[in-house]
């Protein structure tokens, strides 16, 4: 929950639980190192959540409780619409005991593209300068580049003078943007490791660091071909992420892989008709982030300390968030403040539309969406057929979009951006994550210590040969700077961590079983 709740202690949605269920929260922020100190003092939140690979801790430390009980007694709703991951929770989360200690969150599948908008780990391209150069169909990843180019070549520099780029770095944030950004859109997913992913066409593991063809080194080689072109900001290989997003907001890029670089730059430019938006990206073999199966519930879980000093209140809160009137009230606000009912149908007022378009501080005073990560927001309610969040709904986000947005959705002919991206997603049959069993990650055995060291050394190979490659002089540079990360990666003992990957995949598979369909 974000600290930011404590800043409005009486918003509305506030008021709202203390009416129904008298009760008051307040939410605590914790930093890695502090919240080992409370576990060491076996002091926790009355509920709070963690990872779902620290059940043995906490359960066998007694720091949590069984809840088998307190749920038959009090939560209906959360036994009733997390009715499969409770069920799973129970079988793979209880060290064998078949109890219910953790709570998983998630209990559908992840939506695509969020209120009608285009995707955030997704190519984002500078709107009007795309389609100031014919928005060309980019048909494969050459065809991609050309277009980059030739808004680099249209807009060289800025109107301070500054130098004008393609795709950056996304940020600074070790082999995260090398390892996931662009492979989520050639249809793989990340697990517990960046030297494995997960094929989403067939749930199994693949090897990241030494497949020239995965999707890392496709990154690499993406980077690699920018820079041959002249259109590589090779300062974003050492840049921070407030430094790259300032570099976005004085418009010296073009495009992007990770769409939150350019928060700021569309807070300036969507006004103005301009600004950045995920476009159509018309081949096979494509893909999209997003459309998890989280039915069995995220790899993250929610828990209820043994020492809560009342753990039926904290149970009938949970229940609350989990049932579909709760969850609603949660993610769009009060009905009778922010959103009513009219022929049966959730209509949300023109005053609430317009604290979310202006952000800052009056939209946080609503308490909508402080409160989150608990069941997923685009689940429909099962009495109106609307989304529990309404701002999923097209009778929402169709009159909030923005003018770029509307420019952008008039240019192709539809009613908002994703109708455009989810014609195209069909056409060519691209893919989402929503064939991946989400069971099998956090199901994964503890890595041995020494594959551990192994592992970390393989991560420091990768991350310092990355920029050595990416700025290689021509193609054979780049094959013979490639071959000797590989070869570095092998003398380290990289192979025993994939042996171990693939092998430990196998057997969690096998324990799992099948998945509902």
């Amino acid at each position: 929950m974000p600290i930011k709740w404590n800043d409005y202690p009486d918003n509305p949605i506030a008021q709202e639980i203390l009416e129904r269920l008298n009760i008051k929260i307040e939410a605590i922020s914790v930093i890695p190192e502090t919240w080992a100190a409370m576990k060491a003092a076996g002091d926790l939140p009355d509920l709070f959540i963690t990872e779902s690979s620290e059940r043995q801790t906490l359960i066998e430390a007694g720091f949590v409780l069984a809840l088998d009980d307190l749920a038959a007694e009090y939560a209906p709703d959360l036994l009733n619409n997390m009715s499969l991951a409770i069920g799973f929770s129970k079988k793979h989360w209880s060290l064998d005991s078949g109890k219910l200690y953790a709570v998983p969150g998630g209990g559908g599948y992840e939506p695509v593209f969020h209120y009608g908008k285009g995707g955030n780990i997704a190519l984002n391209v500078r709107w009007d300068w795309y389609k100031e150069i014919g928005a060309p169909a980019m048909t494969d990843e050459d065809s991609m580049l050309d277009a980059i180019e030739a808004m680099v070549k249209a807009h060289p520099t800025t109107a301070d003078g500054k130098r004008v780029y393609g795709i950056p770095v996304s940020n600074d944030w070790g082999l995260w943007p090398y390892a996931l950004t662009y492979g989520a859109l050639l249809g793989y997913q990340n697990v517990t490791t960046w030297g494995m992913t997960i094929d989403v066409r067939t749930s199994e593991l693949v090897d990241n660091f030494t497949n020239p063809d995965g999707p890392l080194w496709s990154m690499i080689r993406l980077y690699f071909k920018q820079n041959q072109r002249g259109i590589f900001d090779q300062d974003t290989l050492v840049a921070g992420w407030t430094d790259i997003q300032g570099k976005a907001a004085n418009e010296q890029y073009v495009a992007g892989l990770f769409g939150n670089i350019f928060d700021g730059a569309n807070a300036i430019l969507n006004p103005q008709g301009k600004g950045f938006i995920e476009v159509p990206m018309p081949w096979e073999g494509m893909g999209h982030w997003g459309g998890g199966d989280w039915r069995y519930g995220y790899n993250n879980a929610r828990w209820i300390s043994s020492k809560a000093a009342r753990p039926d209140k904290v149970m009938e809160y949970l229940n609350f968030v989990y049932s579909f009137d709760g969850a609603r009230i949660a993610g769009s606000g009060v009905p009778g403040v922010h959103w009513d009912m009219q022929g049966g149908k959730p209509v949300m007022r023109q005053a609430t539309l317009d604290l979310k378009a202006m952000g800052g501080v009056d939209w946080d005073a609503t308490g909508i969406n402080l409160i989150n990560n608990y069941v997923m927001a685009n689940t429909i309610h099962p009495a109106d057929g609307y989304p529990l969040d309404l701002f999923f709904s097209p009778a929402v986000f169709i009159p909030s979009l923005n003018p770029m947005e509307k420019d952008y959705s008039a240019y192709y002919g539809v009613q908002y951006p994703a109708e455009i991206l989810e014609a195209t997603m069909k056409e060519y049959n691209q893919y989402t994550q929503a064939l991946v069993d989400n069971r099998l990650n956090p199901n994964m055995p503890v890595m041995p210590d020494e594959l551990k060291r192994i592992h970390a050394v393989a991560d420091n190979i990768v991350l310092k040969g990355i920029p050595t490659v990416i700025l290689a002089k021509d193609e054979a540079d780049y094959k013979a700077k490639q071959d000797a990360i590989f070869a570095e990666l092998k003398r380290a003992g990289f192979d025993q961590i994939k042996e171990w990957y693939l092998r430990s995949w196998k057997e969690v598979q096998q324990i799992m079983g099948s998945r509902a369909r």
